[in-house]
Parts: structure tokens; sequence; C-alpha cells
């Protein structure tokens, strides 16, 4: 009978029938599958580790130029939005009172009533549209960031939120920021978190109180907002969907700062805010 070949087996030059492999063979194949490599070849691990920094440099500065890119395109929405759309809708507003004008002085009653409620309604959607067009564009980029400056628009903001809440909103700058224009991207990085910061605080804080410091300690320019709401949890801060806090987070990193937020229930959440400033400009 015969069985079927699983494996073949080819005997080596060395080998003796009934004796096996001698000594000297078997030291030979017991060490030639393992190769030393050469100590130059090693990397270093401090190396691996200078790479890695040197690539999260590179990544982190990327990260910048997008977002100065995204405000820079915000920025051009915005002024398209005021200058074109909104221009354009004035001067249809101002049509429409000259034809309500001329309506109002027709001499056929009947179908000049009802010629000027159309318009009339006209003129309330083209007012509505206005105030959208003014809404969406400050959303985009507030013009008073570019031409008062930050804290101006940070004063905005408190104002936005005592209007909206009816809470008391207060803001102390210190008085060295008062002379000094801070880089462009350091005040969008700021107002965004702080525009974020009080949108939490509309939604979710149910707060009467909320206090803004703006001030600098040496190379850094901190923005700190408190308030006596209901405090955030701090299992919050690493649900996937807290897509507010950790864009934050991310703007603050991404200009080699740092956010933190505390919050203790049934008594506040404080947020800081904390970027360096490389430059400053004398107003």
């Amino acid at each position: 009978m015969k069985y079927p070949v699983t494996d073949r087996v080819t005997a080596s030059s060395s080998y003796v029938p009934n004796g096996g492999v001698s000594k000297n063979n078997m030291i030979k194949a017991l060490s030639s599958p393992m190769s030393i490599p050469h100590p130059e070849s090693v990397v270093p691990s401090t190396n691996m580790e200078e790479d890695l920094r040197l690539a999260h440099a590179r990544l982190c500065s990327e990260a910048r130029l997008v977002q100065r890119a995204v405000e820079e395109e915000r920025r051009r929405i915005a002024r398209e939005l005021h200058d074109e759309f909104g221009q354009a809708l004035t001067g249809l507003k101002f049509d429409l009172a000259w034809l309500g004008m001329k309506l109002t002085q027709s001499s056929a009653p009947t179908s000049g009533e009802d010629m000027l409620n159309r318009v009339q309604s006209m003129s309330g959607s083209v007012d509505a549209l206005l105030e959208s067009v003014r809404a969406t564009a400050s959303s985009l980029r507030p013009a008073m960031l570019d031409d008062l400056g930050l804290i101006t628009a940070l004063e905005s903001l408190a104002t936005t939120l005592q209007h909206r809440t009816g809470a008391r909103c207060a803001i102390d700058v210190a008085p060295e920021l008062l002379c000094i224009t801070l880089p462009s991207e350091v005040s969008a990085a700021l107002f965004r978190i702080a525009q974020e910061l009080l949108t939490n605080v509309m939604r979710h804080a149910v707060a009467s109180q909320v206090h803004m410091r703006l001030y600098q300690d040496g190379a850094m320019v901190t923005l700190e907002v408190t308030d006596n709401g209901k405090g955030i949890i701090s299992k919050r801060m690493t649900r996937p969907h807290s897509f507010g806090l950790r864009g934050m987070q991310e703007r603050a990193s991404l200009l080699g700062g740092c956010f933190q937020i505390i919050g203790l229930p049934g008594i506040g959440t404080t947020a800081i805010a904390s970027l360096p400033v490389t430059e400053c400009v004398a107003p």
C-alpha cells in the first residue's frame, strides 16, 4: 500500500547515515538564522523622538496656516455679504419706498390700495433679509473685530448676552491691553473662544451673572470667563459630541496656548484660555 508524500526531506552532504549531523555542522546550523545588526544601523531613540517632535511642529504649523486661511475666507465672505448683498437690498428697499409713495398719490384708490399692501409686504421681507445678511456677516467675521479691536468685540458679546438672557455680564480689561493691538490670529481665536463660551452659558448654564477678564501675564494673554450657573460636568469634556469644547481646546493649542475649564455643580464654571503673544502693535 502506497501512502501520499506530505513532506520531502533532502539530506545535506554532511549527513551521515545512522550517525546524524556532525557537531561542527550542528553549530553552524544553529547559528546561521540569526544575524546581529551593525551598531551604526540601529536608530537611536533620541533621533526618533526628535523626528516626532519636528513632525508634530510641522503639523501644528500647517494647522495654523489652515486656520488663518479659514479666518481670511470668513472675512472675505462677510465683506461680500455686507457690500454686495447689503447694498443691493438697500437699493431695492429705496425703490420699494418710492413705489409705495407713488401708489399713495395714485388716483385709483381700489387697485392702488392692494398694490400698496403688496409693496409694504415686500418691504418687510427686504428688512428681514437685510437683518439676516447682517447677522450672518457678523457671525462669520464681526466688522468691529477688524475695525475697533478685540475689546470692543467682547463688549458686544457681553451686551448680546445681557439682551438675550437678562444675565448681568461684566468685562474687566487690564490697562496694558488698552494701549496695544493684538495680532489678528490671537484676537480672532480669543473672540471665537469667548463667543463659544457665552453661547454655552446661554444654552446650558442658567446663569444670572457672567464675568469676563482679559489680562496679560508676561508673553501670554489670558481670557477668563466665569459664570454662576449650574456648573459644567467634567465628563462632558470627553464626550464625542462635545465639539464646542474640543474646538476651543484646538484653537488655543494651534497657537501654542492652552485652554482649561473647571465646573462645580451648583456653583458655576470658569474657563481660561491663554495664548502666547510674540508681538503687539501700538494703536
